[in-house]
């Protein structure tokens, strides 16, 4: 039950990804803007929430690495090399550079000075190491697949065959509240504001399956003028999400109607903060998660800016790169 109470750990974190509602919205702008995330699990965020304070911080506190950033159409993604990369850099702090025109996007990392250019049309990501001038291209099927945002629960499917299976039901209640709040001047920007409130909690439970019980805050500030162009494939408390991750050892899970009863007023997120309060069930411990976004210098791109989203004058093809063996189960480590 120890790894029971693992999953539901890693099920709160999850839930805390930074994603939007899929309602409607305005239609997705132009635009190139520097964001931060950063998600931490029971400890305080240690950014300010001044955009520009904070991205000098990181800037200064930062290492170069040795990989690119995920396709901006999944930011969780994780790393080519590294699928958990980003979760992981979440808890430091991830300074990105976001760059969206038509249908094609670009992803900057400022402190490795690498970058990722995806085309869905053709479908095609172009890595760019800008320090090297070097690329390599990533076409059709494969490329598909880096531009698919995934399932946040997949995150949790690794401890399947460790949970104990058998039969179990659930039944989830989520309920979410909506209040507008002052508006807030962030990067030039009358924002507007509102703030949330969901419940989520299970009743009846039996079998495999595990009580839960979770509050989610959050505080959000949008540009009513702009749309968002991150998309995502689900939001905090999609009840599929919830279903998958609880899904684990055969417990199957039904919602109550207030299933249904969430909202998120639309528009460019210019600031949020998500932070959940949660019981891990049989240890009885708290967990507390946040979750921070932190977005500025704010450009609105056109027609002529097209150059930026595709291979630079000059640059030329990089080898392949190499593939490290993955060591053995039962391996030592002896010659």
């Amino acid at each position: 039950m120890i790894l029971r109470a693992a999953a539901f750990a890693s099920l709160v974190a999850v839930l805390l990804f930074p994603v939007r509602s899929a309602g409607a919205a305005p239609a997705r702008p132009d635009v190139s803007f520097d964001q931060i995330d950063q998600t931490v699990v029971n400890a305080s965020t240690t950014l300010s929430g001044d955009f520009a304070k904070d991205a000098t911080a990181l800037s200064a506190k930062l290492t170069a690495g040795d990989r690119f950033p995920a396709p901006a159409t999944n930011p969780a993604a994780g790393t080519h090399d590294d699928p958990l990369g980003t979760f992981r850099a979440l808890q430091v702090g991830l300074l990105r550079r976001f760059s969206f025109l038509g249908t094609m996007s670009r992803v900057d990392d400022p402190i490795s000075q690498k970058a990722t250019i995806a085309r869905p049309d053709v479908p095609e990501v172009i890595y760019l190491d800008l320090v090297r001038k070097t690329y390599r291209t990533v076409e059709g099927d494969a490329a598909e697949q880096l531009l698919t945002p995934a399932d946040p629960s997949v995150l949790l499917h690794s401890l399947q065959n460790a949970l104990p299976s058998g039969p179990g039901t659930a039944t989830i209640d989520i309920q979410t509240t909506t209040n507008a709040i002052a508006a807030r001047d962030i990067d030039g920007v009358a924002a507007t504001g509102f703030s949330t409130e969901t419940t989520i909690a299970a009743r009846n439970v039996t079998g495999t399956c595990f009580p839960i019980s979770m509050t989610i805050h959050g505080t959000t500030y949008t540009d009513q003028s702009r749309g968002e162009p991150i998309a995502h494939a689900f939001e905090a408390t999609d009840p599929s999400v919830i279903a998958k991750g609880l899904a684990l050892g055969g417990c199957t899970v039904t919602f109550g109607s207030s299933a249904a009863k969430r909202s998120s007023p639309p528009g460019f997120i210019l600031y949020r903060l998500t932070q959940g309060d949660a019981t891990l069930p049989v240890l009885n411990v708290p967990m507390k998660t946040a979750s921070l976004i932190e977005r500025g210098n704010i450009k609105a791109l056109t027609p002529a800016d097209a150059p930026m989203f595709a291979v630079p004058t000059g640059f030329t093809a990089a080898p392949p790169p190499s593939s490290a063996p993955v060591p053995s189960a039962t391996s030592s480590g002896a010659p």
